[in-house]
């Protein structure tokens, strides 16, 4: 009998590392969809990845000097009422109102800089009399890639549950 406990055990054990990277995997996947499609002026440097952490334990990591930006938004513009659905938004920036870290432009309804123009149907370009391009911009609307991701793991979860207990015949 304690064969069988053991057998049985061992085949949930399995079952359950394969859920979780399974879910891992899914999240990376969404996540990295969800900034390829999110709207930003600057160049879009973001990479998702997982790395196993313990048996049942994986982390989803986006790195990238606009993850931020995407994630939780810029400028008072678009995010001056309200926060992402989020609930880690409110930790990002050492002093909690949109638009007061970096250089506190995300302050003003609209502001310049030197760079590429990206997808961001808000922004335009501006050239200066002394023949100066510049991006005019009302900053961005956070995009919650990340966040957005999580919300998708936990409605396919129990699809994943499923999956893989009929693969394992338990």
């Amino acid at each position: 009998m304690k064969d069988i406990l053991k057998a049985i055990q061992e085949r949930a054990d399995k079952v359950l590392a394969n859920v979780v990277k399974d879910l891992a995997n899914l999240g990376k996947d969404e996540a990295t969809n969800n900034f390829s499609l999110a709207r930003y002026t600057g160049e879009k440097d973001v990479v998702v990845t997982t790395e196993q952490k313990g048996n049942l334990e994986w982390e989803i990591i986006a790195k990238g000097e606009s993850v931020a930006f995407i994630e939780f938004g810029t400028g008072i513009y678009f995010n001056g009422g309200g926060l992402s659905k989020n609930p880690l938004a409110k930790n990002v920036a050492p002093l909690p109102v949109i638009g007061s870290y970096g250089k506190h432009r995300g302050l003003r309804k609209s502001w310049l800089y030197y760079g590429t123009f990206g997808n961001d149907q808000f922004s335009k370009m501006i050239t200066t009399k002394k023949g100066v391009t510049l991006v005019q911009t009302h900053g961005i609307m956070h995009q919650d890639c990340m966040y957005d991701a999580t919300v998708v793991m936990r409605e396919t979860s129990h699809e994943l549950i499923e999956k893989n207990l009929k693969k394992h015949s338990i």
